[in-house]
């Protein structure tokens, strides 16, 4: 897929386990901070939310990966579909609580 579709990004998910990203045929994993599970409704939806979010404002796939795990992550803790509570400064006190270490550019956009 790399030789054909160049620019191709890709992301895939393994729920408590964590994600892959592919870009450039090059694939990178990083895993779910553990978390208590009140409802996994939504949290494929809000692990990609989280990415799209990340590339919107110009972070790299890699990057915008970690958004999208710590959006997933948070997302479980919550009955609700959507987690009435998640924002930019919650995701990083998520990570923090959860001895998760995204890179300071994720951090900088998180703050």
């Amino acid at each position: 897929l790399a030789e054909q579709f160049p620019h191709l990004k890709l992301s895939i998910t393994a729920g408590a386990i964590g994600s892959w990203t592919i870009e450039g045929g090059a694939p990178h994993f990083i895993a779910t901070p553990r978390v208590s599970v009140q409802s996994a409704a939504g949290a494929g939806d809000a692990h990609f939310s989280g990415i799209l979010a990340g590339l919107a404002v110009g972070l790299e796939l890699k990057d915008a990966q970690w958004v999208g795990i710590l959006n997933g992550a948070m997302s479980v803790t919550s009955a609700h579909t959507i987690h009435p509570d998640i924002d930019r400064c919650t995701l990083r006190d998520f990570a923090v609580e959860r001895g998760a270490t995204p890179p300071a550019v994720v951090l900088d956009f998180l703050h």
